[in-house]
């Protein structure tokens, strides 16, 4: 279950956020972080806006792949935190952009 909407996203509108930790149904370099839900990806970035630091935290198998709705492109996130799968040449496209990168 999940709020999403204009109600969710007024609310978060509100808040400040010191760190907020977000998932996702995809990524890639190329077209950022996304989903398939439109109303989910709104609220994700009311929440990125709302907050000083962004951390991602999914596993390897959503990268390389897009969904419909873009979240945010991957340059607008201070850490990703994914598993030891990740290909080599995808972290290090990550940290070249400047992104802290967790591999646990």
């Amino acid at each position: 279950m999940s709020c999403v909407g204009g109600l969710a996203e007024k609310a978060i509108e509100g808040l400040c956020i010191d760190k907020a930790f977000l998932g996702c149904n995809s990524i890639s370099i190329e077209s950022g972080v996304t989903t398939p839900n439109l109303y989910e990806s709104q609220v994700k970035q009311s929440v990125l806006k709302s907050s000083r630091e962004t951390i991602l935290i999914t596993d390897s198998s959503k990268f390389g792949h897009t969904s419909m709705a873009r979240i945010c492109p991957i340059k607008d996130l201070n850490r990703i935190i994914t598993d030891k799968n990740l290909p080599r040449h995808v972290g290090e496209e990550i940290k070249n952009m400047g992104i802290a990168l967790d591999i646990v």
